[in-house]
C-alpha cells in the first residue's frame, strides 16, 4: 500500500500460484500412504495436498508486514522433480518481494 501522488491509495500485486504451495515431496508421499485407498490423494492437486499453513503465513506476511521493507519469500514448486511427482524448490530458488514495494 501507500499513497500515490493524487492522495489515493496505491495497491501492489504479487503473482503466485496455488501450485507453489503444494506439500514437499515427502509430505505428498505421506498423504498418499495415509490414504492408499483414495486415488485422488495419490497425486498432487486435490484438497489435502497443499501446505495451508505456509500459504497462510505468506499471505499474512504480505497483508500485514512487520515493517514496510520486510522481505517476503514466495515459494516455488518444481513439478519436474522426482520424475514428475514434484517437490518444493529449495528456498534459495524462491523469489523475495518487499512489502513496501507495493506488494
Amino acid at each position: 500500500g501507500g499513497k500515490d501522488g493524487d492522495g489515493g491509495t496505491r495497491m501492489g500485486c504479487v503473482a503466485m500460484s496455488l501450485d507453489d504451495f503444494y506439500l514437499t515431496h515427502e509430505g505428498l508421499l505421506g498423504v498418499a500412504r495415509a490414504h492408499g485407498d483414495n486415488a485422488l490423494l495419490q497425486v498432487r492437486g486435490n484438497a489435502g495436498t497443499h501446505d495451508v499453513a505456509m500459504a497462510s503465513s505468506v499471505l499474512d506476511a504480505l497483508a500485514s508486514p512487520p515493517s514496510p521493507d520486510a522481505p517476503v519469500a514466495i515459494p516455488s514448486f518444481d513439478k519436474s522433480a522426482h520424475r514428475g511427482r514434484g517437490d518444493r524448490a529449495p528456498r534459495a530458488a524462491w523469489r523475495t518481494v518487499r512489502a513496501g514495494d507495493g506488494a
